[in-house]
């Protein structure tokens, strides 16, 4: 029996090899180029043999000490810790560690620096190991800020990002960033070009320079049920497709990659941490652009703090000209989870690929990346 997690059964096992065989017909094994196992060899591990499989590897991580997900040479990343951990753990051979297009590696959602996640997946061939919980020999290979909740096997042709539905975001804001405050000469959208950054739009804010007095007043804050109707009201206005071209960098109106469609956008559950209370924002999408969903929370915080939420102004985002919107910091955001809807339809014999098995892992991870996310109000906006 694979140990690959306490929940898979034998019988979803064999259907996965079945499937494996079905998608891939016997053949002739051959050398991949430049020094690649094949894929259906059996691979040396321990002193022992073991096919190589495709899976899906479900995490959760706190993104504070990271340069983003993505592996990039002489940065600290998620992906590079997690392929450390599985070499180690003898679940990439020596000859393809360092080398991820030699097993297939592919992600699905690349958050950036200082973005946390409760649930990504990463796509891979990985060596089968019947004899170990993988899970747990992994992650005792992995620092604290990164778990591995599960591995699963998967169709050959899995492909994290392409297969995916959707992406839901949660970012978690303290409510005293929406008081209101006197609007300051910047406080129109700036159009590109200008030398103002994003230190102009928060300037007459004094929370964001916090003395002792300022902190306790943060702590007090308690945001009104009106203003949580306008925040929810404004992060309606992105639900559908739009060009996000103002929400990111290197884009214009007009361009097909700039086009984004949101499922929703929703303000969730309130809650005290340390004293100070936060909002849980909510977002789906198929898929967002670098920034996007900094830049579309930062325009809420905008326009509720210096009072011009109205249609009007806000156009202008939507416009074929290029403004300048504010970004909130990543350390409130995190990849909530990746959406397979239509995978789990259309291969019922594997394991789902959900997150309903290991809630409790995430909610304990959870806790961890709240306290995290609580250094927040100490922090600036202009980040």
């Amino acid at each position: 029996m694979v140990k690959m997690n306490s929940t898979e059964s034998a019988a979803e096992k064999r259907k996965a090899d079945e499937e494996e065989e079905r998608e891939e017909p016997s053949k002739k094994p051959r050398q991949e180029e430049d020094g690649e196992e094949d894929d259906n060899a059996e691979q040396e591990g321990n002193g022992k043999k073991f096919q190589k499989r495709m899976v899906c590897v479900q995490m959760a991580y706190l993104g504070t000490n990271y340069s983003g997900l993505q592996k990039n040479p002489g940065q600290s990343t998620i992906e590079g810790e997690l392929e450390r951990a599985l070499h180690d753990s003898k679940f990439i051979s020596d000859l393809n560690f360092g080398h991820q297009k030699k097993v297939h590696w592919n992600r699905a959602a690349r958050t950036d620096k200082g973005v946390h996640a409760l649930g990504n997946v990463v796509g891979l061939k990985l060596l089968i190991n019947p004899d170990v919980d993988m899970v747990e020999e992994v992650n005792k290979h992995l620092p604290s800020d990164i778990r591995v909740l599960d591995i699963k096997r998967v169709t050959k042709s899995f492909h994290a990002q392409q297969l995916a539905n959707g992406r839901q975001y949660h970012y978690l804001i303290p409510t005293f960033v929406f008081e209101s405050c006197e609007a300051p000469e910047t406080s129109e959208l700036i159009p590109e070009g200008k030398t103002e950054n994003n230190k102009n739009f928060w300037e007459g804010c004094s929370s964001y320079t916090p003395t002792e007095e300022e902190i306790a007043k943060a702590k007090d804050f308690r945001v009104t049920d009106d203003v949580v109707e306008r925040v929810s009201k404004l992060l309606s206005q992105y639900v559908g497709t739009h060009s996000f071209h103002n929400f990111t960098s290197g884009k214009k109106k007009g361009d097909a990659d700039a086009k984004r469609y949101i499922v929703s956008f929703k303000v969730g559950e309130r809650v005290i941490f340390d004293g100070y209370e936060y909002l849980e924002l909510r977002v789906e999408g198929q898929s967002f652009l670098l920034h996007q969903i900094r830049k579309m929370i930062g325009l809420v915080v905008f326009t509720i703090r210096y009072k011009c939420d109205n249609k009007e102004k806000l156009s202008i985002v939507w416009s074929d000209k290029k403004v300048h919107i504010p970004l909130v910091p990543g350390v409130g955001l995190f990849l909530n989870k990746v959406l397979y809807r239509t995978y789990n339809k259309t291969n019922k014999h594997l394991q789902p690929l959900d997150f309903e098995d290991v809630k409790d892992k995430i909610e304990d991870f959870k806790t961890k990346m709240v306290h995290i996310v609580a250094m927040f109000p100490h922090s600036s906006l202009t980040q």
